[in-house]
């Protein structure tokens, strides 16, 4: 919207000159209304302004005159002096009311051209307008573009967000999983270490079969249970319990060697 003001200034606020009468007019341009002072009336009209001021300020206070005829004032050479002078921006309406008393052929001449410069300038103006609005127009939809795609981008930041945070989720599940099963194989290690010792401290103290039947004939033969693990070179722990349950059959000795293994 800088961009449009900034144009509109560069566009509105500008001069056309003419020459009327060997004078130079100036036509300027002011809040998109085309005006002349008081000055150029007087000077292409040969009149004394203090009389152009007069017929003016005569002319009744209504909303029409306060529209075409602003007051203002202009830096002039006054005799020997320059200072502020007092005059009036008018506009096509104002000039054409006020003109209407100046009479004589050259008079209509200066007073056709003038209204046809008036014509031109306002013609351009219109036309300046039109195509800032068009401007405007054009960049109010390229604002509408630029709100979509900042939207669509948005929209795209925020997928890549939650795509970054589901890989940041698997990645930490993948960490958990590779801890569980370090645990795992942890688990697994201290199980073997002991199952492998309680066969190591064991091995001493198993029997086969054979072992078994001639423990058992020892001992009903009376053999004492030191005697016994001193013949078979077997533990002594093992050869007691064998003479303490000696009834037992074979099948429970099978499972004690099951559970050692």
């Amino acid at each position: 919207m800088e961009y449009l003001e900034s144009k509109n200034q560069e566009n509105i606020d500008k001069t056309n000159s003419i020459v009327i009468n060997n004078k130079i007019i100036d036509f300027n341009i002011e809040n998109q209304k085309a005006f002349i002072t008081s000055f150029d009336l007087a000077e292409v009209f040969d009149k004394q302004h203090k009389n152009i001021l007069r017929d003016i300020e005569n002319l009744p206070n209504d909303e029409f005159c306060k529209f075409n005829f602003e007051l203002s004032s202009e830096i002039r050479k006054r005799g020997f002096f320059t200072g502020e002078t007092k005059c009036y921006k008018i506009t096509k309406d104002g000039f054409c009311l006020l003109a209407m008393g100046f009479t004589g052929e050259k008079a209509y001449k200066w007073k056709i051209l003038f209204i046809e410069a008036f014509n031109k300038i306002e013609q351009e103006l219109r036309n300046e307008i039109f195509k800032l609005a068009c401007l405007e127009d054009k960049t109010s939809n390229n604002e509408i573009d630029l709100i979509r795609i900042e939207k669509k981008f948005n929209h795209l930041i925020n997928q890549l967000q939650e795509e970054k945070n589901l890989q940041e989720r698997i990645q930490d599940l993948q960490e958990d999983k590779i801890q569980l099963k370090d645990q795992i194989i942890d688990l697994q290690a201290e199980i073997i270490t002991k199952n492998t010792k309680i066969k190591i401290d064991t091995s001493k103290n198993t029997l086969t079969p054979t072992e078994e039947k001639l423990i058992i004939s020892l001992l009903r033969e009376g053999k004492s249970v030191e005697e016994v693990s001193k013949v078979l070179n077997k533990g002594r722990t093992i050869v007691k319990k064998l003479s303490k349950y000696a009834t037992y059959s074979n099948s429970y000795f099978k499972e004690l060697q099951n559970l050692a293994k």
